[in-house]
């Protein structure tokens, strides 16, 4: 019917075909993922009652340009004429663009540290029963008193939360302020509710402990891709922050273009050990030239050693680990799928698993 114009790709033909599939199902709410982007996204033909843009680093720069102003102006794309907007705290650049972005489009918009925040000197980590990491972390939402909408006083003080590093500060008060910008426009929504929310997150391959054996280094994966995503891994494994360990082995594989100093420069400087692997994707760097790009930013004591498998990586990592040390699996989800796989992981068992004919 469009000769001029491409076939749809992999991501219009599935997102056509959720948007088709929540409108069968007469889905009262929606929670609606951007892929690259927001402005030109192919998610970007709907009409929100509330937007949420999470805090903006250089990713993606060949589509969406090599600034944080440039890609924050294609984040802000998303905001439409009288839209309730939260955003994370942004660099200044990203913070102004999104600001002037609103302004044009009369919309309000509901900014994570002025608006609603945590104090991060009050938050409490929570330790696990052995004392080997810290499993959560307990804190108090604030609120503005003119955040536009009732009940957020009544939430609890303080929250739970079980996922790790302090940027999670940020995306919890984010989500909740959309959750409550949501009453607005007919949601019902209680402060039990929100407090259960929390409490029952779960990121698989964001700082995700998959091992805790008696005897055995603990084995955590995070799907870092980025230099911002790499800077607070780095700050998230050093000693006794989360993980009481000795040494940190690092098995990093990344896929191209992804930029390979800025993902492992912070990450270099508290590695005790580094594998280099090859997750299974076609754009997969191979681990000799990632040894040639990245031994300049090496400590001369950090051993670099290089392999074709995370499934050896791993094996590797088991042999040369004390029992007192941390692995960690990053630089791409693909390397986290891999590790998950390998360890035996599986998010959702399969009898809890309906198939498409039964759903």
């Amino acid at each position: 019917a469009y000769p001029h114009l491409p076939p749809p790709s992999t991501f219009e033909l599935g997102t056509a075909l959720a948007f088709l599939h929540f409108a069968r199902s007469g889905v009262d709410w929606a929670v609606i993922e951007v892929g690259i982007g927001g402005r030109l996204d192919t998610t970007n033909v709907i009409s929100p009652d509330v937007g949420v843009i999470t805090s903006i680093s250089l990713d993606h720069v060949e589509l969406l340009g090599n600034t944080i102003s440039l890609i924050a102006a294609e984040k802000a794309g998303i905001i439409k004429p009288g839209l309730d907007v939260i955003s994370a705290p942004q660099a200044d650049g990203a913070a102004q663009v999104i600001a002037a972005k609103a302004q044009q489009e009369t919309a309000n918009l509901n900014v994570v540290g002025e608006a609603l925040w945590v104090d991060p000197t009050r938050a409490i980590r929570l330790l696990s029963a052995n004392r080997r990491w810290v499993r959560g972390q307990s804190f108090t939402l604030y609120f503005r008193p003119d955040f536009p909408t009732a009940g957020a006083h009544l939430l609890p003080a303080p929250v739970t939360l079980p996922l790790l590093g302090l940027h999670q500060h940020d995306n919890a008060a984010a989500a909740v302020g959309a959750a409550l910008l949501l009453t607005r426009h007919g949601l019902s929504l209680s402060a039990t509710a929100i407090e259960e929310g929390l409490a029952a997150a779960r990121w698989p391959g964001r700082l995700e402990l998959l091992e805790d054996k008696p005897g055995q280094p603990l084995f955590v994966v995070d799907g870092a891709h980025n230099g911002d995503s790499a800077a607070r891994l780095r700050d998230a494994l050093a000693p006794g922050v989360y993980f009481n360990r000795h040494r940190l082995i690092l098995i990093i594989g990344i896929i191209a273009p992804h930029p390979i100093e800025d993902i492992f420069t912070p990450l270099a400087a508290i590695a005790d050990t580094i594998i280099l692997t090859r997750p299974n994707h076609p754009r997969a760097i191979d681990p000799t030239t990632l040894f040639a790009e990245v031994t300049d930013h090496v400590s001369p004591t950090t051993a670099v050693l290089t392999t074709d498998s995370v499934t050896e990586a791993i094996r590797i990592a088991r042999m040369l680990a004390q029992p007192d040390d941390l692995i960690c699996a990053t630089g791409s989800l693909f390397v986290v799928a891999a590790a998950r796989e390998a360890l035996g992981v599986n998010e959702y068992p399969p009898d809890q698993v309906r198939s498409l004919s039964q759903a």
